[in-house]
């Protein structure tokens, strides 16, 4: 694949999942309106944005030791928060 194929592709791919994330978004915000999810829209776009994650890491290069380095440092901060 050419490097400039590969850019559209990347740019193409970070918009679909930059909808999967609003699409989640909506669906919490249904949630805290307290309607029902008999088809379990929640957990549907839970799995879409997380497969998109694994998407963005692998074509941004973020490493999994990089990636988990962030994920410790933002759960002890938000640990310490929720202490206080």
């Amino acid at each position: 694949m050419t490097r400039k194929r590969r850019a559209l592709r990347t740019r193409l791919q970070s918009v679909v999942c930059m909808e999967e994330c609003a699409e989640l978004i909506q669906a919490v915000s249904k949630r805290l309106r307290g309607k029902p999810d008999p088809d379990d829209n929640l957990a549907e776009e839970m799995a879409d944005v997380v497969i998109c994650l694994h998407l963005l890491q692998d074509m941004y290069g973020v490493t999994d030791e990089r990636l988990e380095s962030w994920i410790d440092r933002k759960t002890k901060r938000q640990m310490e928060r929720n202490k206080a």
